[in-house]
This record gives C-alpha cells, sequence and structure tokens, in this order.
C-alpha cells in the first residue's frame, strides 16, 4: 500500500512522513505513562481520517479520549455485529474443515488451562454448531447447547471454561456498525482481561478475514495497551503487520514497555513502516538505544533521556519534504494542556 502517513513535526514545524515507499502505513508506539502518546495517536487518526482511511479504535479499558465526533460502540451496551461462526467451511475439504474446528477451539480456549481431551471435545462441538447455528439466536447459543447436548462431566467443564463468553453477548446484531472515513472507537471497557484478550482476538479475525475477501480496504486498526492481548505467529495482529499491506489494512499499537516481548513479537513490530519511541523507562533506555542504532548507542541514551512531553525518536520508513530519512529523528506533537481533547492518560 503506497502513499505518505503522517507521523510527527520537527522542531521547526517540518511534516514527518513514512516514505511513499514504504511496503506498509503501519506504527509501532512505546513510552511511559504521561510522555504524549495520547496526544500524538490523536494527531495520527485526525490525519488518517484526512487521507480518506476509516479508524477503528479497539478501547481495552475505556479509556480513549473524546474528541465529540467519534462514533462511540460499547462492546457490552451496543453489541458487535459479527459472524463468528462461518458455515461456508462446511463445503470445503474436510482437512479444511478440521484445521478451522481446532483454529476456532484453540481460540475460545486461549486463555485457559486446557487439557487435549477438552480440546477434541470443543472442536467436535464446534462442528455441531456449525450444522445447527441457525436454529439459534447467536453462534455461541449454539455451542453452548452443543456442549450439554454433549452432557459428559468433561464437556460440561469446557462449558464452564468459556462461560464468561458464552454469556457475554457481545457478538450479535447491533444498531451501531463501523462507519467508513470516520474514527470508531469500540469500548470494551468493564470487561476483565482475560475475557477482552479473546473478544478482541475474535473481532481482529473476523476483520482480517473480511479484509482479504474485500482486498481493496482503507483501514487502520489503533490499540493501545496491546501488550495484553494474543500475540504470537498466528494471532491476528502479527498476521496484520506482515501482510496487512496486501488487503489494505494497517494497524497502529502503544505500549508502555517493549520489554516483556518475545523476541519473534519484536521481530514482527519491526516490520511496521516507522516505530516511535516517547521516553521510557529509565532500565530500558539502553536497551532501546541499542535496537534504534547499535553504532550510537551513548548518544540515542541521552536523548531518549532528555525527551519532552510529546517528543519521540522516529526510526524506519521516514521522509520529510519528499526526501528520504535514514537515521532516527526526534519528532514531536505541539503539546498543550488546553487542546480540546479529553486525554485520560
Amino acid at each position: 500500500m503506497s502513499g505518505t502517513r503522517y507521523v510527527g513535526n520537527l522542531q521547526n514545524g517540518d511534516r514527518v512522513k513514512i516514505s511513499s515507499d514504504s511496503p506498509n502505513k503501519s506504527i509501532v508506539i512505546s513510552g511511559i505513562s504521561g510522555t504524549g502518546k495520547s496526544q500524538r495517536i490523536c494527531d495520527l487518526e485526525k490525519n488518517i481520517i484526512a487521507e480518506g482511511s476509516t479508524v477503528i479504535v479497539l478501547d481495552l479499558d475505556g479509556s480513549h479520549y473524546n474528541v465529540g465526533n467519534e462514533n462511540i460502540i460499547s462492546a457490552r451496551e451496543d453489541g458487535i455485529a459479527l459472524n463468528f461462526l462461518d458455515v461456508k467451511i462446511l463445503n470445503k475439504p474436510s482437512d479444511e474443515i478440521s484445521e478451522y474446528q481446532a483454529e476456532i477451539a484453540n481460540l475460545l480456549l486461549s486463555v485457559t488451562k486446557a487439557g487435549d481431551r477438552q480440546r477434541a471435545l470443543l472442536r467436535d462441538t464446534i462442528l455441531w454448531a456449525l450444522k445447527h447455528k441457525n436454529n439459534f439466536e447467536n453462534d455461541f447459543s449454539a455451542i453452548e447447547t452443543g456442549l450439554e447436548e454433549i452432557g459428559t462431566e468433561k464437556a460440561l467443564g469446557v462449558r464452564d471454561k468459556i462461560w464468561p463468553l458464552l454469556k457475554c453477548r457481545v457478538f450479535r446484531e447491533s444498531k451501531k456498525t463501523i462507519q467508513k472515513g470516520k474514527v470508531n472507537v469500540i469500548s470494551f471497557e468493564s470487561f476483565d482481561t482475560d475475557l477482552t484478550k479473546v473478544l478482541v482476538e475474535i473481532f481482529l479475525k473476523n476483520l482480517w478475514k473480511e479484509a482479504r475477501r474485500m482486498k481493496e480496504n482503507k483501514i487502520t486498526v489503533v490499540i493501545d495497551e496491546f501488550q495484553n492481548l494474543i500475540l504470537g505467529r498466528k494471532s491476528s495482529i502479527e498476521q496484520i503487520l506482515r501482510e496487512g499491506r496486501k488487503y489494505g489494512i494497517d494497524i497502529l499499537l502503544a505500549t508502555q514497555t517493549l520489554a516483556t516481548f518475545s523476541k519473534a513479537t519484536l521481530v514482527a513490530l519491526n516490520q511496521a513502516a516507522v516505530r516511535l519511541y516517547f521516553r521510557p523507562a529509565v532500565s530500558e533506555t539502553k536497551m532501546l538505544a541499542q535496537q534504534i542504532d547499535g553504532t550510537n548507542v551513548e548518544r540515542l541514551i541521552l536523548t531518549l533521556k532528555h525527551l519532552k512531553v510529546g517528543e519521540s525518536v522516529a526510526i524506519g520508513d521516514l521522509e520529510i519534504a519528499g526526501k528520504h530519512i535514514e537515521r532516527p529523528i526526534v519528532v514531536r506533537t505541539d503539546y498543550r494542556k488546553k487542546n480540546g481533547y479529553d486525554i485520560r492518560r
């Protein structure tokens, strides 16, 4: 996906953008609380909308700022219109059906300590639910009934493990839908961390499937504190980072620290077009300086330590006035306390 995207400003006001020949427009942001990440995310969202794209913010804890013109959807109150179980899979070869059963079962049990027999039971239940889903109000009611039809102690044990997911009724018919060309904020506030992990992954998996089907999209997904979500080689976040450019879907990820991620996840994050490093924790400064530029570690340590609120070190596919920038540079957002944004953190 070609084209430039705003990243921030130089001190003299020049706009820094993602290079026009970058393979994607994804951005990864890190930095401790209070360094201006939320303000930068706000500016990025405004510029993404201005370029004609659609923003989908997955607000994990209800802390996203409100400017006043976002399309806000509460996962709990409004519900999310989403077709979870895809009955079209039943027309595929048996090996693809089996792979699909395993994928859905592993997703539903991803934050539990389920054994092999319990996973096998849920795989069988998924097939039953696919065949009978038209008889139920929603897909999760079909899964619940399927487990109760089996009726064994282990089957009921599986039901209990995924009970919060079966009963939260997030994925249902909804009057609120994603609006093109706007900032859409989907709030998962009031759900516990484990349930949110699965709900977000279900949403992203469906979005990714639809994006690949449509092929020509202009979508950017925004997630703050994404370290609390499902990551790994087959997760939706890493798939979008690796392949999103082919289908017109990018991702903007923010976190307070990169120290907790696995090497494999860090490799995936480095595929983003640009990384923005706001002031980090003191204990993380040297590690980040080495990641940014191993030949100028001491200078970068000083730069990172002395970043002001709203400033970040940018590295990646950058350009200023059409000129490519190969080195790390400091970019900033005009940070003002009275800027019209209700930023809660």
